[in-house]
């Protein structure tokens, strides 16, 4: 037997074991979830796909730390607490309603689905670690997401919280913050309330008509960066920075290129609600401005007592910081015609179209990465990652970079501006899903396995 024939044997042996290897692997492939519940079943409950429970906390019940538990859409009104590591998946954000409350331990997460009423809507325990992603909270007590004290990280993510008697977030002493890409609007007092010691972001998100202020923050050894928000028509300011006297320290609260307007006080405030008196530069030491649009907010664009204006050159902050400081009068709207309220009317109407298909698409893309993420270690070392999937997902992406050209495009051509916010929201929340999808696609595109360059090596050298 000639080289070149021993070299192509051992190729053609070694792609046999490789694809009996498949054969194995694909038969105890796991199912992309470990419980399924379905309000509107009856009959034998063992939690799978074909007999799941008809409540959420059985499943938490019979689920262990890493757990993921699916659950089709229905009203469930039980209140309910995950464990440690375990993770609740929606059918659909705006199918799947959850009343009663949740309370989370550490490493849990909630997706695609809301939760409605209660005191605090969802509670995270003390130095738990969490992740809430595209749910909607509404129409709570006194708090929507309560992070109660401790040193674990929190992830909001596009999600909806408005309704509310009291605070949309409240971010207690201590806490790693991940909040963007959320609307959240239309709760009694602040959007976002931070307290002291807190460190992290709060970027792209949408905080307006809240009955405080759009953000109120501790200063306190804060190190937060506040980033691409639009936080506008508050009942009290755009954000509010505190001192305390018992958390004195200068903080590090970067604030850039937000847009701050039409809120009823200041764009920025700086307020001392317990007294005491700080260092005359403990404000400039402890907050950076940089390119915000602080506009047409009632009282003024930055309180004079934060003492910012005045410790920086008045040419720099004249670029660094758009302002307004001689029009305190709010705008008035202008009066509609009614073929601009009918074209208005008609641009909202299409935007609730994307926005349907944008619900349906979520639920079909996540069984995608579900199935792509349920692919054993060693069926990826071998023959890497379910392309089809990525590919429907590639699909997905360009189908929104489509519909998002469109909305921005009506977005130039809308008057009402209530129908704006609606739109803009919509955008961003588009836009913050294909950027995590675009990152998901290039984090697992390049996952061949030993399969794949296997392929590839015996292309080469049948070339020979």
């Amino acid at each position: 037997m000639s080289d070149s024939s021993k070299i192509k044997f051992n190729i053609i042996f070694i792609a046999i074991i490789f694809y009996c290897c498949f054969l194995i692997i694909s038969n105890a492939k796991a199912s992309s979830y470990d419980y399924y519940v379905d309000s509107g079943y009856s009959g034998n409950e063992e939690g799978t796909k074909s007999e799941p429970f008809n409540t959420i906390s059985e499943a938490i019940e019979a689920s262990g730390s890493d757990d993921k538990i699916f659950i089709k859409k229905g009203d469930y009104d039980e209140k309910i607490t995950i464990g440690k590591g375990r993770g609740l998946y929606g059918e659909s954000e705006s199918k799947v309603s959850l009343s009663g409350g949740i309370e989370m331990k550490d490493d849990s997460s909630i997706n695609n689905l809301t939760v409605e009423g209660g005191y605090a809507a969802v509670s995270i325990d003390s130095d738990a670690s969490a992740e809430i992603n595209s749910c909607t909270i509404k129409k709570f007590g006194k708090i929507g997401i309560d992070a109660l004290p401790g040193s674990g990280r929190v992830v909001v993510k596009n999600s909806s919280i408005y309704g509310g008697d009291g605070k949309g977030m409240y971010i207690e002493l201590g806490r790693k913050i991940e909040i963007s890409g959320n609307d959240i609007y239309s709760n009694g007092e602040e959007g976002i309330d931070v307290r002291a010691k807190v460190s992290g972001f709060i970027k792209n998100n949408s905080l307006h008509n809240n009955g405080e202020s759009g953000i109120e923050i501790i200063i306190g050894s804060s190190d937060v960066l506040i980033s691409g928000n639009n936080i506008k028509k508050n009942g009290a300011s755009g954000i509010a920075a505190q001192f305390y006297q018992e958390t004195k320290k200068t903080g590090e609260l970067n604030i850039k290129s937000n847009t701050i307007i039409k809120n009823e006080k200041y764009g920025l405030d700086c307020a001392l609600p317990s007294g005491g008196k700080p260092d005359s530069s403990y404000w400039s030491d402890s907050i950076n401005l940089v390119e915000n649009n602080l506009e047409d907010n009632g009282i003024k664009s930055i309180n004079d007592f934060c003492n910012i204006i005045d410790a920086v050159d008045e040419v720099e902050e004249d670029v660094a910081n758009k302002t307004n400081e001689n029009d305190s009068e709010p705008k008035k709207e202008e009066t509609l015609t009614d073929e601009e309220v009918e074209e208005d009317e008609a641009i909202w109407e299409n935007a609730e179209t994307v926005s349907e298909y944008q619900d349906t698409m979520e639920t079909k893309v996540n069984e995608q990465i579900d199935k792509i993420n349920a692919i054993s270690k060693i069926k990826l070392f071998f023959f890497g990652v379910d392309h089809e999937s990525l590919d429907f997902i590639r699909n997905e992406i360009e189908i929104s970079k489509g519909q998002l050209n469109t909305l921005k495009n009506d977005l130039s051509q809308v008057k009402n501006e209530e129908t704006k916010n609606g739109i803009q929201t919509l955008i961003e929340k588009i836009e913050n899903k294909s950027n995590d999808l675009e990152n998901f696609v290039k984090e697992k595109e390049n996952r061949t396995g030993m399969g794949g360059w296997l392929l590839n090596f015996m292309k080469r050298i049948t070339k020979f």
